[in-house]
Formats: structure tokens, sequence, C-alpha cells
């Protein structure tokens, strides 16, 4: 998810952010990667990965589970307990996420997330966490 062009409307309870079209391009999206800090939903990616490992446990996904989202991964129901798939950059923790929420991510079966969910898990210094709903 890229920070850059966003905009944010609010209608009482509810904050719209749009922007312009997400990318389908791998190579775009490691170009759109955060910082360590330019998240807006996660402000300190280092400190997203220390809570997801201390508090909660979470390691990065295995290839098995991540073969299951690239396979299965095709309808809204699967996504039911997922916020979000966050990729982060093991040495300086750029990172990248994929909310099933977001349209992009919704249309054609899910494909952008979950090719992209693959291709972050192939490089060798990503690894891909799942951050489900509280």
């Amino acid at each position: 998810m890229a920070s850059n062009n966003i905009t944010a409307t609010k209608e009482g309870n509810v904050v719209t952010l749009s922007g312009p079209d997400m990318t389908s391009d791998f190579n775009q999206m490691k170009r759109e990667c955060c910082g360590r800090y330019g998240n807006f939903l996660f402000p300190d990616a280092k400190k997203v990965v220390d809570l997801l490992k201390d508090k909660k446990g979470a390691l990065p996904m295995t290839h098995e589970q991540i073969m299951d989202v690239h396979g299965k991964g095709t309808h809204a129901d699967y996504y039911d307990t997922i916020f979000c798939y966050y990729c982060v950059n093991k040495k300086n923790y750029k990172n990248y996420m994929f909310s099933p929420d977001d349209g992009e991510n919704r249309d054609n079966h899910y494909r952008r997330l979950r090719f992209g969910v693959l291709s972050f898990s192939l490089e060798e210094d990503f690894d891909v966490y799942i951050i489900n709903c509280a």
C-alpha cells in the first residue's frame, strides 16, 4: 500500500482513504514501499514486528501459508479474520501491506493481493506477516 497522493475524507465515524489506483506491478510495489516510519497505519515497522513476535507469538508466514493464500484466497470469506498482510524488509524495515478490503485487492479474485504476497515472500530480504482483525 503506497502512502503517496492519498486523501482522507470523513463522514460521521467513517474515514475514507482514496488515491490513485494501486499498481499490480511488483517492481513498482517495491519502489513504493514505505520506510520504517512511513506507513500511516503502522508508524514504526520495527515496533510492529517486535510486537507481533513478542506479544502475539507471530512468526513470518511459512511457504505453505503463502501457497495457501496464493491458491485458495480467491473469495472474500477466506479473508474474514485478516486485517492485512504486512511485508517487511528484515534489514531496513521498509514495508508494504495488502488489505483484502482494498478495491484493487478484491478485484479479479484477489489476484493483486495473492501475487503480491507471493512475490514479497520470494524476496530474500522480506518477511510476510498476517495481521488479524482484533
